[in-house]
Parts: C-alpha cells; sequence; structure tokens
C-alpha cells in the first residue's frame, strides 16, 4: 500500500475530514490531499505527527498490509477507545453474549 492510501485509510477510519486531520498536524488541507493520491511524498516528521494525531504507534502505521485489521473492526476500535472502563466491560458483555446467541441459534 501507498502512504498516501495508508493516511487516507487510518483518518477515514478515525472519521476525521481531510480538513481536520490537516488542521490536527498544522499543514494545508491541499497538501494532505496530495499526500493522499500520491502526488506528494510526506517527510517522516508529517507522518509521525498523523500518527499522533490519531493516536496510533508508527510502528502500527507501517506495518506489512496483511497485519491490517478490517475497516469495521477498525472503526470498533476507535469507537471503543473513547469509552469509559465500565462502559467497555458492558459492550464486550453484550458482544460475548451477542455471539453465543449467534453460535446457538446456528445449531438449532
Amino acid at each position: 500500500m501507498e502512504i498516501g492510501q495508508r493516511i487516507r485509510e487510518i483518518r477515514k477510519n478515525t472519521g476525521l475530514t481531510l480538513t481536520e486531520l490537516a488542521e490536527k498536524i498544522q499543514i494545508s488541507q491541499p497538501y494532505l490531499s496530495q499526500i493522499e493520491l500520491g502526488g506528494k511524498q510526506p517527510p517522516i516528521d508529517v507522518i509521525v505527527n498523523i500518527c499522533k494525531a490519531i493516536d496510533i504507534p508508527l510502528a502500527e502505521f507501517f506495518a506489512d498490509e496483511d497485519d491490517h485489521l478490517p475497516t469495521d473492526i477498525l472503526q470498533l476500535i476507535e469507537t471503543a477507545k473513547k469509552l469509559s472502563s465500565e462502559e467497555r466491560e458492558y459492550l464486550n458483555q453484550f458482544l460475548q453474549s451477542t455471539v453465543k446467541r449467534a453460535k446457538k441459534n446456528n445449531l438449532e
């Protein structure tokens, strides 16, 4: 995957617009757009700032494509990060009971 495509993927997974991410990392929106479209190669400090802005380790940014989670799973993770520990526990219990119910229904 190209760096620009990876930036776009991460940005969309976090629900940020081009303008919002550009403002967070203090670059212009047109410049960020050119990066995402592959017209410009970002310097490493821009990539580091993107990772900081969306709270992912730099290593995760450069992980092999096979290691990337599907978009819907990444969205769940990003949403769960915003919950309190108690809310995450309730969410986890809900998901586990949903999986058990689905397995039970498939066996019947």
